[in-house]
């Protein structure tokens, strides 16, 4: 898919997202800011969250690209903790936010 179909399909979903309660007033975990990121915690995240091979990184209209899951740490290396973005999977249905403050949320788009 071409990334600016990619940018746009899911700003346009991301509105339809249930997001899951971590405690009882937010949907953010923390895994850091800066030099101080637990991408240990971050992998594990996306790795209980999809299950597919393929996934797909929104980040900008030139930015955004599909990644096999297995290198997705390479993908967002650069950009987490960094820039706001999400990754979702090819059907459009589960997704991970990403904060440029060091938050993250995951959900499911709801119909």
């Amino acid at each position: 898919m071409d990334s600016k179909l990619i940018y746009i399909a899911c700003r346009k979903l991301i509105g339809k997202v249930s997001w899951t309660k971590i405690s009882n007033d937010s949907e953010w975990i923390y895994f850091g800011d800066g030099n101080n990121i637990n991408k240990l915690l971050v992998y594990e995240i996306i790795n209980n969250h999809f299950t597919e091979s393929e996934l797909l990184i929104a980040w900008t209209r030139q930015g955004s690209v599909q990644v096999n899951r297995i290198e997705i740490n390479k993908s967002i290396d650069n950009i987490l903790g960094y820039h706001d973005f999400s990754i979702w999977d090819n059907h459009l249905r589960k997704v991970i936010d990403f904060n440029l403050i060091g938050v993250l949320r995951i959900g499911k788009v709801i119909n």
